[in-house]
């Protein structure tokens, strides 16, 4: 089996398209800001939650349901609703947590969570990818296009909007810098990455310099940053290849232990742990030396054998020889067709999310033939296990109502 690389690129764009304009468009060109209707959030009680079980929970869950981002504080019970556009995707934070980007119908939004307001914006473009806010939260990057091509900035809350570059056939890919700056380069024109500055409106080549970058999702940077975990879907061979265990790839656990930076191009990593045959995907951290990862199962070129097990798995990184141990057996929405990440992509760490104290993790558990939908957590050392949020097909007017409105499909545990 093939060793898996890490590369200078985001490992996964978003899997929709949104339908906008295209065109031919010249790099450092500003456009007029789009107007915005910014919306606060209106708190309201959620009854169907039942009181914690666990003493001494903290923090915040974001989590989306059916449509709509809502936010449950552990300690009180209360909860809100940011009023926005309904939701296409998953939402996507910055680097420091502060903000959250996701699409909706002809819309990108942004939550300040903060302030918990709304911010939307046009999406001026098809095929919109690789969609994140910059680590200080004044800036939404995008790549929207397919034939014509193009990278643009957004500014917030001013939603001032800068195209970075564009033409027919290019290749893009960008990254924002840890400084919140942006380094794109163009694959086709196989030129060297370029730094965006939106006071000028020109990009010059990085040239010498190493520029430190921010971890690109699905990648996982460690609490102490002192490790980037990859767990990369297991794929088959390429066009023209023989279909063969010497073609095929499985999917590694692996570690990197340098920063991230424009010198990075095809840094490998150490192989912490893998099996024949595996399948695997979204790594986070638990703390810095436990991750946290998906086990879909094992398979042959990217599939997998029988029913597909998606099991939570927590490996120790100090352990020699270590495996990792089960910690959930099946993560839910197994039969969410509306959920393009797991779908599409084999990626499900929108569905669990580890605690800010690395005690315990929140994960989700549905089933539409079931019709429920909940949000669970666990204690880390003992298992025990409390149900935070149930909701079922009685709750909802309908089946409809209940898949559009209330079918939990993202969740996030925030401080």
């Amino acid at each position: 089996m093939k060793h898996s690389r890490l590369i200078l690129c985001s490992l996964i764009a978003l899997l929709f398209a949104l339908t906008a304009c295209g065109g031919q468009t010249r790099e450092g060109v500003t456009l007029q800001p789009v107007k915005v209707e910014q919306s606060s959030s209106t708190t309201i009680m959620v009854t169907s939650t039942p009181e914690p079980k666990f003493s001494g929970l903290s923090g915040r869950l974001i989590y989306l349901k059916g449509t709509q981002f809502e936010s449950l504080d552990l300690a009180s019970g209360q909860t809100f609703t940011f009023e926005s556009s309904a939701a296409l995707s998953q939402l996507i934070l910055n680097s420091n947590k502060t903000h959250g980007v996701f699409a909706g119908q002809s819309r990108f939004m942004v939550i300040n969570l903060l302030d918990n307001t709304v911010f939307e914006t046009q999406n001026l473009g098809t095929n919109a990818g690789n969609m994140r806010v910059s680590p200080d939260g004044n800036w939404i990057g995008v790549t929207i296009g397919q034939i014509s091509a193009r990278i643009l900035m957004i500014s917030l809350p001013a939603l001032e909007l800068h195209t970075v570059t564009g033409r027919s056939g290019g290749e893009y890919d960008w990254s924002w810098t840890t400084d919140s700056r942006m380094v794109w380069w163009d694959y086709a024109a196989e030129a060297e990455p370029m730094v965006y500055d939106p006071a000028s409106g020109e990009s010059t080549p990085v040239g010498s310099e190493e520029v430190s970058l921010t971890v690109p999702f699905p990648l996982q940077l460690s609490p102490d940053g002192q490790h980037i975990a990859s767990v990369r879907v297991a794929y088959g061979p390429q066009p023209g290849q023989d279909v063969n265990a010497e073609s095929c790839f499985d999917s590694y656990v692996e570690l990197f232990d340098s920063t991230y930076t424009t010198n990075s191009f095809n840094t490998r990593g150490e192989v912490m742990w893998t099996e024949d045959g595996l399948v695997a995907s979204s790594p986070q951290w638990l703390n810095k030396d436990q991750l946290m990862f998906v086990k879909v199962g094992n398979g042959f070129c990217g599939t997998v054998d029988g029913e597909e097990v998606r099991q939570l798995m927590l490996l120790d990184i100090t352990a020699s020889g270590a495996r990792p141990r089960i910690l959930v057996e099946h993560l839910g929405n197994g039969d969410d067709v509306q959920d393009r990440m797991q779908r599409y992509g084999k990626l499900y760490g929108h569905l669990y999310s580890p605690s800010p104290d690395g005690k315990y993790f929140a994960w989700i558990n549905g089933s539409m033939d079931e019709g429920i939908t909940e949000i669970n957590i666990t204690e880390i050392n003992t298992g025990e296990t409390e149900t935070i949020m149930h909701l079922e097909y009685g709750d909802a007017r309908d089946a409809v109502d209940f898949i559009e409105n209330y079918f939990i499909r993202q969740v996030i545990w925030l401080e």
